[in-house]
């Protein structure tokens, strides 16, 4: 049984890799880690070695090598679109809130100052959209209009959610196949606590709404209330006992489920009738049927009502727009089209046998 570890540079230790591999291997599986950086890797021979890959790095790297991996067949962990979605905060917090998962007011625009009315009704926390090494600046929370000037230019889109303070530490939660662990985040340490009823209960439908049961999600409790304001597919598993053999028992198991033709994830379980069954759909390479095109239809258009999840119209723009007779969607700073406009457009290029996978957003 081949299992090959989606990893980054060989320098770094990711989720204690070694040890799972070692693991691993004592178990009698082959496992090789693919250190995406150091070397050219051939695609099509890494498909073939592979019983399963397992996406523990979420560099652009790593994610093209699982994106081929899953359109040539070979089961990743998790499954790709669960993973790209996820690594999409905008789609993701909106399948949470879909989900009824209690999530902040969360807000998206094209410029920071757009965000400006919205600190009337309290203090913002700005996140970076895809947080890399390149531009490592975290979290920023703002509280008035200097605050915001302040930030400077962000590269859109600027993701942003309301503030709860949270009432004491910060805390993670993580989901290996059945078992549930929690963390309370106390910089440095990470010290292990026992979930109540309530944030497991969050954390297990956080799982449900993914169709995954390895993932990771950071909850703060404010004023007595629970928010998810974050959710990982295949976080570090920080502070979690014994995590590199329950991690390397979860991939064997789920390898040998791989290597018999099996479905590795309960992801049809849950979401085959879902709003995220819809999303995976439109992700897929296959040719959309009119039905399923019906469907992402009803999924953008509902995105139109009024959820948490509120996209900012930017500021008056400098020239008008295009004649409405010429389907055209306006440029904005950096050439990116605006996320309001774009998803009108994309509802509009689902034309008989479009292909899911170019589907906009």
């Amino acid at each position: 049984m081949h299992i090959g570890l989606l990893m980054g540079r060989s320098f770094t230790d990711e989720h204690r890799a070694p040890e799972i591999i070692r693991l691993l291997r004592a178990r009698g599986a082959t496992a090789q880690p693919l250190h995406l950086g150091d070397d050219v890797i051939d695609v099509t021979r890494v498909r073939v070695e592979c019983d399963l890959g397992v996406l523990m790095h979420k560099s652009d790297l790593a994610m093209s090598v699982a994106a081929d991996l899953h359109r040539a067949g070979t089961p990743v962990l998790n499954p790709y679109p669960i993973s790209a979605l996820l690594r999409d905060p905008i789609m993701a917090f909106r399948v949470l809130q879909a989900a009824g998962i209690p999530v902040p007011e969360t807000l998206v625009a094209s410029h920071v100052s757009q965000l400006l009315p919205a600190l009337d009704r309290g203090p913002l926390i700005i996140k970076p959209y895809r947080l890399s090494r390149a531009h490592a600046k975290g979290p920023e929370v703002v509280r008035d209009a200097a605050e915001l000037a302040a930030l400077g230019l962000i590269e859109e889109p600027v993701f942003a959610q309301r503030y709860h303070p949270q009432d004491g530490p910060a805390r993670k939660l993580y989901a290996i196949g059945g078992e549930l662990f929690g963390v309370l985040r106390r910089p440095p340490a990470r010290t292990p606590f026992a979930p109540s009823a309530e944030l497991a209960d969050i954390a297990q439908r956080c799982g449900a709404a993914f169709g995954i049961d390895l993932f990771g999600v950071d909850i703060v409790e404010s004023e007595g209330r629970a928010y998810v304001v974050d959710m990982a597919s295949f976080p570090s598993f920080k502070g979690v006992p014994d995590a590199p053999r329950r991690l390397a028992d979860h991939i064997y198991n789920v390898a040998e489920r791989a290597a018999r033709g099996e479905r590795i994830a309960p992801s049809d379980r849950h979401t085959r009738d879902s709003r995220l069954g819809v999303v995976l759909r439109a992700l897929s390479t296959t040719l959309a049927t009119p039905e399923e095109q019906d469907q992402i239809r009803d999924l953008l258009e509902e995105i139109d009502g009024p959820p948490t999840l509120r996209l900012v119209e930017r500021v008056a723009p400098r020239r008008p727009w295009p004649d409405p007779r010429r389907p055209r969607v306006p440029s904005v700073p950096h050439g990116r089209p605006a996320l309001f406009r774009c998803r009108a457009a994309s509802t509009a290029s689902l034309s008989p046998g479009s292909a899911r996978s170019r589907t906009e957003r």
